[in-house]
């Protein structure tokens, strides 16, 4: 996804909430310490092991209106002077494929 957003030009990821629309992207409860997956220097030495040129992601927490439960939100930028691409692959090699370019694309 960070991959796909910085060639798209930015973005934002939205950590904790469902991926359908039919719930209207209800909350998810996080597991215990889950929150300390997403900190800055977590995301920061993701980028470096697996994005080409490297570049960087801040993380920022929200919580929905309402809600006391604060969500990570990772902001990716965008208009870099070359496309990024995968420098590794994942372990399966299919979830990020490597040298891959991942784009966004309207659905």
């Amino acid at each position: 996804e960070i991959i796909a957003l910085g060639n798209h030009g930015g973005g934002l990821i939205f950590i904790g909430f469902a991926d359908d629309s039919d719930h209207e992207h209800a909350e998810i409860e996080p597991e215990e310490n889950e929150i300390d997956a997403f900190t800055q220097d977590k995301i920061a030495d993701l980028v470096a092991k697996y994005v080409e040129p490297a570049c960087q992601c801040e993380v920022r927490y929200f919580a929905r209106t309402g809600s006391e439960q604060k969500h990570p939100v990772i902001v990716v930028p965008g208009n870099h002077r070359t496309p990024l691409w995968a420098r590794a692959g994942s372990e399966d090699n299919e979830t990020l494929k490597h040298a891959a370019v991942y784009v966004r694309r309207p659905e």
